[in-house]
């Protein structure tokens, strides 16, 4: 499966909308920054989405893969579209060929697992930054 440019502004769309920011999001484009990159562990950003939040400029640098989910762009758009106070996180679940986002409660979480059985187990998108000591 390939991916390319749009399908990272489509993300960052759906994650702006799934936590109530959609109507807020303005400016959005993506700049690459350096050659995507077919596979690898963890290389470098090569690309950072740009936009504009209630007023507000943001850029969140992530990993654009050729055949691959972008590596980075949920995480770093959670730190921008988690709102202080709020109590809902970003969980992500996934299979082979695709990635399920929800923002939602934690304690909500359990249920969704329990209704999917099995798979997908869902995992809390971590925002900690420089300034935040690691959980757990």
């Amino acid at each position: 499966m390939e991916t390319g440019d749009e399908d990272a502004l489509e993300m960052v769309r759906d994650l702006a909308r799934i936590s109530g920011h959609g109507r807020s999001l303005r400016r959005l484009r993506l700049r690459v920054t350096g050659p995507v990159v077919w596979r690898g562990d963890f290389p470098p950003s090569n690309a950072v989405v740009e936009f504009e939040l209630a007023g507000q400029a943001h850029a969140v640098p992530f990993v654009l893969y050729a055949e691959n989910a972008p590596g980075g762009l949920v995480e770093g758009l959670a730190r921008v579209l988690t709102r202080p106070g709020d109590p809902r996180r970003f969980f992500v679940a996934g299979f082979d060929s695709f990635m399920i986002v929800v923002h939602q409660l934690p304690e909500k979480v359990d249920a969704l697992n329990a209704v999917l059985a099995a798979e997908p187990t869902w995992l809390e998108v971590r925002i900690e930054d420089e300034r935040t000591p690691p959980r757990g």
